[in-house]
């Protein structure tokens, strides 16, 4: 089961109660923070791993499909890091069942905002169009919370240390 740790914003946006229970996360990943994310007039969904931020962006249509989508977005992006297929496996697995929770951890958040101003400027800047392009660039993108590492490396180094597969 994974946790998403919803903003005020997401909960919101996706017609979430107000007041959420604390829940227990058992994926590889740890847990996950989503957060609304606007680039012009484009809308979109903005999910990062606590562990490794590593973020996933996903358009802000049809809510009900929102975090499907997500997870989907997220094998996506692991198999092109070349990770390997059993870790990927368990995440997606963990990830099935979501429960939602409030965001708490203010690091994580501020890691989050960072993000959406690099990917507004990816896109203002043109070196990103998409969506897939958005967490590319993000994904490469140093982050003083983890080193200076960056959340694809980090990420990388947790699912092969898992041991899952």
């Amino acid at each position: 089961m994974a946790t998403l740790r919803c903003t005020a914003k997401y909960r919101k946006a996706l017609h979430l109660p107000e007041k959420l229970p604390e829940s227990v996360d058992n994926s590889l990943l740890g847990e996950w923070y989503a957060n609304t994310l606007s680039i012009g007039h484009q809308q979109f969904l903005h999910y990062m791993s606590a562990m490794s931020l590593l973020s996933v962006i996903v358009p802000r249509r049809e809510s009900r499909t929102a975090e499907q989508r997500m997870v989907e977005a997220l094998e996506l992006l692991l198999i092109s890091f070349g990770s390997p297929a059993g870790p990927i496996a368990a995440q997606i697995e963990s990830m099935q069942s979501i429960k939602h929770a409030r965001a708490s951890n203010r690091s994580v958040l501020a890691s989050m905002r960072d993000q959406a101003f690099v990917a507004r400027n990816a896109v203002y800047g043109r070196r990103a169009s998409s969506c897939w392009e958005i967490m590319l660039d993000l994904s490469v993108m140093p982050c003083g919370a983890l080193g200076y590492n960056n959340p694809r490396k980090v990420t990388l180094e947790l699912l092969r240390e898992s041991g899952a597969g």
